[in-house]
């Protein structure tokens, strides 16, 4: 399994087309420039909630309703919210490092460094989970 970034933005795209389909009745994914400003914003949001409690999504009128008015996509995502989106994925990648771990028999205490690639301030949130994973249950 890899989990990267664009995993995490795909997250939060969904969440906005739903909200999208649910408010709008409309289909975003249907309208690539929508897409393309979407994929844009949610990497913003992201971004912004690895040290903020709230990021603003704002999308300019790309889309239609069924009378054809313009719609402008306006949505808050707090951290709480996104952590729970992605929380799943992340304790998924953890087992697999454990499991890769026990079958290398390798234990948490041999372990020197570990290198982690991306956006700096989404590994205190990581590595926190990966803190209280070992605490709880030693590999």
């Amino acid at each position: 399994m890899w989990l990267g970034g664009d995993d995490f933005d795909h997250l939060i795209m969904e969440q906005v087309i739903k909200h999208v389909a649910t408010v709008h009745e409309v289909d975003g994914r249907k309208n690539a420039r929508f897409m393309a400003k979407l994929k844009q914003e949610a990497e913003k949001a992201k971004k912004t909630l690895s040290s903020l409690n709230r990021a603003e999504i704002v999308i300019p009128p790309l889309l239609q309703d069924s009378d054809g008015n313009l719609i402008e996509i306006e949505m808050e995502l707090g951290r709480e919210q996104f952590e729970g989106m992605i929380s799943a994925r992340v304790a998924t990648s953890i087992e697999l490092v454990k499991e890769s771990m026990r079958k290398a028999q390798v234990i948490t205490e041999q372990i020197d460094h570990v290198l982690l690639v991306g956006d700096p301030p989404a590994f205190r949130w990581y590595g926190a989970r990966w803190s209280r994973s070992s605490a709880n249950r030693k590999s």
